[in-house]
This record gives C-alpha cells, sequence and structure tokens, in this order.
C-alpha cells in the first residue's frame, strides 16, 4: 500500500459555490472505524463570518462531495490564535457510506502501522505528504485534478527544535536544505519563500522509512505525524505534530476503541480538553 494513496484533499465552497482548497488529510483505520485526521487550523477555513460554517468536501466516488463525520478540534489558544497552537490536530469519525466513498480512489491507513515514540518513529528522513493549494485549483468547471506533492529531507536536530521551541517527543520535523524548489511556474528558486509553494500540504500524512525503502532497504514505511506548518522561527523547515495526539485524541473520545490503538511509550503531549464537532459538519 502506497503512503501516498491515504491522502486526500480537503475543499470548501467560496459563495459562488466554487471549490477552494485549504488544505489535506490522512485516512486511518481503527479497528472497525474510519476516521479523517487534518490539523485543527484546516478547519478554522471553514468559519464563514457572512454564511456561517461551510460544508467539508473531498473526492468521494470520483466526484468532490460535501462529507460529515463525529470528532473533535483542539481548542483554540486563550492566548492567541491558531499559530499558538501545539496540538492543532482533528479528526473526523467517518460513516460506512462515507468511508466506502473515499475508499473508491483513496485507501485507509492502517493502526498497525503508525510508530509512536521517540525511538520507534526515529528515522534520518521523513517524508511529508499532501495537496499544495496551487495545485488543487480547479481547472475549470468539473475539473478537478489535484497533484499531491511528497518532500522528503532530514530530520530535525537537536538544535532544530530548540530554536522552534517545541519538543520531540510532541513534534518532528525537516530542514529543506538541499537542492531547491520549484514554483508553480516550474521555474527555480533557491532562496524563495516556501510558504507560496507548500501552502496546502497541512493535515498531509508524515511517514517514516519511504527514502530508506526507495534505496532498496527492507524496512516498514510507517506514518508518523500531521504536516503542520512552516515555523517563522524556522524558515527552510517543516515542521510536523506527531500522531500521538490525534490516537489519544480519539481513544478519549471512542473508548470503545482503545483496544485497536497502540500505546505510546512515552507520552508527553499536553492535550487540552477538546471541543465537540457536530456530525453535521
Amino acid at each position: 500500500m502506497s503512503p501516498s494513496s491515504s491522502i486526500c484533499p480537503l475543499y470548501r465552497l467560496d459563495d459562488k459555490s466554487w471549490p477552494v482548497p485549504i488544505g489535506s488529510g490522512v485516512l486511518l483505520a481503527v479497528g472497525p472505524a474510519h476516521f479523517l485526521l487534518t490539523c485543527a487550523h484546516v478547519l478554522d477555513h471553514l468559519d464563514d463570518p457572512t454564511t456561517g460554517r461551510t460544508s467539508l468536501l473531498s473526492v468521494l466516488n470520483g466526484d468532490l462531495q460535501p462529507f460529515a463525520g463525529t470528532g473533535s478540534v483542539s481548542r483554540m489558544p486563550a492566548t492567541g490564535g491558531r499559530e499558538r497552537d501545539r496540538v492543532d490536530v482533528t479528526f473526523l469519525r467517518l460513516d460506512d457510506a462515507t468511508a466506502a466513498g473515499f475508499r473508491a480512489q483513496f485507501a485507509f491507513w492502517p493502526v498497525e502501522a503508525v510508530a509512536l515514540g521517540v525511538e520507534a518513529s526515529h528515522d534520518t528522513h521523513y517524508t511529508f505528504m499532501g495537496y499544495p493549494l496551487r495545485d488543487a485549483e480547479p481547472r475549470g468547471k468539473g475539473m478537478l485534478r489535484p497533484q499531491i506533492q511528497k518532500i522528503t529531507a532530514r530530520s530535525y536536530a537537536e538544535a532544530d527544535y530548540h530554536r522552534v521551541g517545541v519538543m520531540p517527543y510532541s513534534h518532528v520535523g525537516i530542514v529543506m536544505d538541499g537542492a531547491p524548489m520549484r514554483d508553480e511556474t516550474g521555474n527555480v528558486h533557491q532562496d524563495r519563500p516556501l510558504a507560496p509553494i507548500l501552502n496546502g500540504l497541512s493535515g498531509g500524512g508524515v511517514f517514516k522509512g519511504v527514502r530508506r525503502r526507495e534505496l532498496g532497504q527492507d524496512v516498514p514505511v510507517e506514518l508518523v505525524g500531521l504536516c503542520m506548518e512552516l515555523p517563522p522561527e524556522h524558515p527552510q523547515s517543516f515542521l510536523a505534530v506527531r500522531i500521538t495526539a490525534a490516537l489519544e485524541g480519539i481513544r478519549r473520545r471512542f473508548p470503545e476503541l482503545s483496544p485497536f490503538i497502540p500505546e505510546t511509550p512515552d507520552v508527553r503531549v499536553v492535550q487540552r480538553e477538546p471541543v465537540a464537532l457536530s456530525s453535521t459538519l
């Protein structure tokens, strides 16, 4: 199973019912249940002060469709906006019909293939996957061809974690100090800010083992976290929140699924009381 098959693009509709890409999501199977995971700040784009909360859409049964789920989103920090949220996760439990719609084009990553704990999830390189906004825009009426982007780079060193102000127990990051990246026109820009190129990967998946598997090593590919942000303290890096936060949130919200969720050996994620999401999101 390719890890990219478990990453889906997420959309909302504008006031003219035109699809607007807002980020990415990870499809995860936990025992008999099916979830969509993403970052909380991705769903913040659904708040429209004029029309209220708009529908969340993705590609189901080969077409862009709204979908619903029941779950939780990390609470907005009282001290500031979402940029101060160091948890920044959302999980939605999907009903059977919605899960079947996703399976027409995607696949649900098994929770058994998740790496938990600093030691088990350690790798020299990590691969971040998601759908950049620039590659997910509509290409005409009824034409959507979102293109997934994969970025593999060296993992954070201890100094990188200190620079960003997070801990390796709760986050994981990569430093993109290698080859230059191309912008939406295909031109190479060595010193171009990464935000215009990578916006939209938020909520996508972070995996270990991808690079070593490509080099021919017989290692498992495992889900480690969710693409989170390009931290301003370290502009040439990409930060992810570890999957622990989402899994422990699922365990708390849906205790009947706890036997299917692996235990984290070194949980040090401080999780605020989540906000319940309506099943008519």
